[in-house]
């Protein structure tokens, strides 16, 4: 058998001695998922049959595909060190969101690392300089249109300008549409009272009367006529409302090959058209910035402010001098019991044995004159201040608005995740929350520290009046 001889084996390229050698994508993927779960590369790549480590590395340096994947990772990590460093949540909260992503972009054509973020919808007078001011006469109703225009925004997500003018050209040729049906409508009416107009007066002609009579409604007959008088105009109006809907099909058609063609690639919508408040609220900046803002101010209002200078002498307690010694100035404790009111004077060291009470006898011991003891109920835990619980400790709402439980920042917003599927919640939105909405407590349970937050509760709520009235 000549050795040039191709054989059949080599139809199957895709493994060597059972070992991957073909770049094969959810290979590529599992190994990194166990990658960022903490496994080792060399142990992962010595078990049969994923690519041993020159193989990886090769699939590495070839293939775009598998650098950014890679290189995915190592953005996961960092992201998840920063979000930590930051106490906030990042876009992808474990590695089973990111293997899901990661796979998702690479069927799209997608960059892998790309962070899909939420639509934030445009401020339309940021694109009217652009793309044309809106087709509203000024007896029509502008909030109107804006109200059409964004429930198009809404549906469609426009993310780049070619987007943006499909979607404005949909929303005019709507709002052109409506307003030939309207007028449209009103013809045969318009042309009934022209038509009776024109009677009553041919009538007050003919009668020479010097008032005419009351008009009288019109009929199905008069509408009919009405309709035959301006036929011509209801065509032009039914021909202009035709080209106004295939427009706005065609704007619709445009978004969807756009979308399929050249705008398959991932893009968002530029933050130069974007509206601030939106934005800020995709981030849940405003929650954060309202959170630091109040824990700023509890901050200052919690420092006294320093004393004067010169007020300093006299708010200093005294400092006692040689002469006069510290035991002059601190002030006399009182004993217990009777000896409190009238305490006896000091007296010398050699009278002491003489002034020396009597030792108790047997019968009385010294448990009898010790000074009481708490009870047992009473223990070191019950008077020690509350410790704050740990972070992936469920939380006790009941608790935290009383003051029995004191939680970390991170805890809540977990907490808040977890229960009421609110990320970044502030102190203000948990209180108002539980209290306002679940009622969970009444507002007079909750705790001074957090009863700051419900301003307008003690307003609202109701006088409690007594069940039973006060004898007479």
């Amino acid at each position: 058998m000549s050795r040039n001889k191709f054989s059949s084996k080599q139809s199957e390229p895709t493994t060597r001695y059972g070992r991957q050698i073909v770049y094969d994508r959810e290979i590529f993927i599992s190994i990194c998922t166990r990658l960022l779960r903490g496994e080792d590369l060399d142990t992962i790549c010595a078990t049969p049959p994923l690519p041993i480590g020159p193989v990886f590395m090769a699939w590495v340096e070839d293939h775009p595909e598998a650098r950014a994947i890679y290189r995915s990772t190592h953005n996961f990590r960092s992201d998840r060190q920063l979000a930590k460093q930051l106490a906030v949540f990042p876009a992808r909260v474990n590695v089973a969101e990111w293997e899901e992503q990661v796979r998702a972009n690479c069927e799209r054509g997608w960059p892998a690392d790309w962070i899909e973020r939420k639509y934030v919808p445009p401020d339309w007078k940021k694109v009217y300089p652009l793309l044309g001011d809106p087709p509203v006469w000024s007896t029509e109703n502008m909030e109107a249109y804006n109200e059409l225009l964004n429930d198009f925004t809404q549906m469609l997500e426009p993310r780049d300008m070619m987007e943006l003018m499909s979607t404005k050209e949909a929303a005019d040729a709507s709002w052109e549409v409506a307003r030939i049906a309207r007028e449209k409508n009103g013809l045969p009416e318009r042309k009934c009272q022209q038509r009776l107009k024109v009677l009553a007066e041919l009538e007050r002609r003919r009668t020479r009367a010097a008032e005419t009579t009351a008009a009288k409604p019109a009929t199905a007959r008069d509408h009919s006529l009405g309709l035959e008088a301006g036929f011509k105009y209801y065509q032009a109006l039914d021909i202009a409302q035709s080209r106004a809907i295939k427009r706005r099909d065609n704007a619709l058609r445009q978004i969807a090959r756009w979308r399929d063609g050249l705008g398959a690639k991932a893009r968002r919508l530029s933050d130069k058209f974007v509206a601030e408040q939106a934005l800020a609220e995709s981030y849940c900046a405003n929650q954060l910035l309202s959170y630091a803002e109040i824990d700023d101010r509890m901050g200052e209002e919690a420092v006294p402010p320093p004393a004067p200078v010169g007020d300093a002498a006299d708010i200093a307690p005294a400092v006692p001098t040689s002469e006069k010694t510290a035991a002059d100035i601190a002030p006399v404790v009182p004993p217990s019991g009777e000896a409190r009111e009238a305490g006896p004077p000091l007296a010398p060291v050699g009278d002491a044995p003489d002034i020396a009470p009597p030792v108790p006898p047997s019968d009385e011991t010294a448990a009898d004159i010790a000074p009481a003891v708490p009870p047992v109920e009473e223990t070191a835990a019950d008077i020690a201040p509350a410790v704050p619980a740990a972070d992936d400790e469920p939380i006790s709402w009941l608790a935290w608005l009383t003051g029995a439980e004191k939680y970390t920042r991170v805890a809540l917003s977990k907490g808040a995740q977890k229960d009421f599927k609110q990320p970044f919640a502030s102190k203000k939105w948990l209180v108002q929350h539980l209290v306002v909405d679940r009622k969970v407590i009444r507002p007079d349970q909750v705790c001074p520290e957090l009863a700051q937050y419900l301003p307008a509760i003690a307003d609202a709520a109701p006088t409690l009046t007594a069940s039973v009235e006060a004898p007479k």
